[in-house]
């Protein structure tokens, strides 16, 4: 259940549009329309009718305000910028342009304008914790990172159970080795949201970094168990059993992480290849210098892949603010807000999905089905979100569809027997964790998983 505060969306009208008495062409009729324009969808047709109001109204903050919002969601976003300054001419104390303001120039990475339109927005409204939260991404990435800190705390002054504000406290404080703190912050973030595996990651980058590595690998295997798409946190857990001698558990997580895309892991697999090939070999007699050799390098750390460690990301925004029209402010990259195909769609749903944002992630990922049914990423996130939500059914059925287009879809398998073991059918969720390893036999979430559903059907020695 969310903690934060929500906030009204400015794609809402602010109160009733339509002045009586005027005519069919007045600008509050075009104003009420453009409005309705706006909450459908309409990005253009909105546009076009707040264009028709302002010009019979000029001074409208409101017309200006949604011709902002609606030229934002076009990807028009310089026009948009100039909409949201009309409209602080009109209304210099309009708090939601300031932070629809900030919003765009994070998109094109102006952090010293997101920093004083964020300002702006926590001056007018000082408890508005996710303009605070703005602010403190914007902070970090001019690398004030003791302002950022400030704006964080003000943010949890105003909404302690924003989750993404202690989370991003935790990068920070790992940033400058303050271990000790990072920790706290993480475990505050999961404390408000158990299944945050990228809290999970942080945390496991601290206890890593303090040499706690038992404590290192619960907290990486417990976000790998959340996402098994995690690369990094496969990465990490393999460094770490490297550097505690498992280096037999180490290869098939590095492997999967380079099979998820993570290109350093390429040379933490090399690395471990080597020292396993060598460590067999050091099994024969060493009845010859040269088999002595080679059993040196098993003493020696392994410095490079150890440099390749990965790190936990700034949250990019927090709650479920709906007060978004073009994106957050930590986004990588600018992107056309009227979603098209359906790769953004999917795009899209999946990041709501990983900020729990489950209806509106359903809707980007239904889109994107509707307009390429045969795309398995997204049947799989709708599965995903589904599973969340504990709509077992429904889950089931989007990932029986993966593999009805791709049957040799290990994780498909998986996730099918996670959502059995939820619901205790032990024998179901055994036979599809034994599908995901015969497909793939070093995945090591379905090995775990059948150990356990194993355990429960009382078949221990199985």
């Amino acid at each position: 259940m969310p903690l934060w505060t929500r906030r009204k969306s400015p794609d809402e009208p602010s109160g009733t549009n339509a002045r009586e008495g005027q005519g069919e062409h007045s600008a509050g009729n075009w104003l009420a329309q453009a409005n309705s324009d706006l909450q459908n969808e309409r990005w253009a047709a909105a546009a076009d009718a707040f264009q028709k109001s302002l010009q019979l109204e000029p001074g409208n903050a409101e017309a200006h305000f949604g011709m902002g919002v609606a030229c934002a969601k076009l990807g028009r976003l310089e026009e948009a910028i100039q909409a949201y300054h009309q409209a602080l001419q009109a209304n210099s104390q309009y708090a939601k342009a300031h932070y629809n303001l900030g919003l765009v120039y994070g998109q094109q990475g102006r952090w010293e304008d997101v920093v004083r339109h964020f300002e702006a927005a926590a001056r007018l409204d000082p408890n508005d914790a996710e303009a605070l939260f703005g602010l403190g991404v914007a902070r970090g990435k001019l690398n004030r990172y003791d302002d950022a800190i400030m704006a964080y705390r003000t943010a949890l002054r105003a909404n302690p159970g924003y989750a993404a504000a202690h989370h991003n406290l935790g990068v920070i404080y790992l940033q400058q080795n303050r271990w000790d703190e990072a920790v706290h912050e993480f475990q505050a973030a999961l404390r408000l949201r158990p299944d945050d595996a990228q809290a999970h990651f942080g945390l496991g980058v601290a206890y890593r970094k303090m040499r706690w590595m038992d404590d290192a690998v619960q907290q990486y295997q417990a976000a790998v168990l959340i996402d098994p798409d995690f690369a990094e946190a496969h990465h990490n857990l393999a460094m770490t059993y490297n550097e505690m001698g498992r280096r037999d558990d180490a290869l098939p997580l590095a492997e999967r992480a380079l099979a998820l895309g993570y290109a350093p892991s390429e040379a933490l697999v090399k690395h471990l290849r080597q020292t396993l090939h060598l460590a067999s070999e050091s099994t024969r007699p060493a009845g010859s210098a040269s088999e002595q050799r080679a059993q040196k390098p098993l003493d020696q750390p392994a410095a490079k892949p150890l440099t390749n460690e990965a790190t936990p990301r700034v949250a990019p925004r927090g709650g479920q603010s709906t007060v978004e029209p073009v994106g957050a402010p930590a986004k990588p990259a600018p992107r056309d807000a009227a979603r098209n195909t359906a790769q953004e769609h999917l795009e899209q749903g999946t990041l709501l999905r990983k900020q729990s944002q489950w209806a509106e992630a359903e809707r980007e990922l239904e889109a994107a089905l509707q307009l390429d049914p045969t795309l398995v990423a997204a049947h799989v996130e709708l599965g995903k979100v589904h599973a969340r939500q504990q709509q077992w059914e429904q889950a089931v059925e989007a990932f029986r569809a993966v593999l009805g287009i791709d049957p040799a879809h290990a994780n498909a398998h998986f996730y099918l027997g996670l959502v059995h073991a939820e619901n205790g059918r032990w024998e179901e969720a055994a036979r599809e964790f034994q599908d995901a390893l015969n497909l793939a036999p070093h995945h090591t979430e379905a090995q775990r998983g059948l150990a356990v559903a194993y355990g429960q059907m009382g078949r221990q020695n199985h």
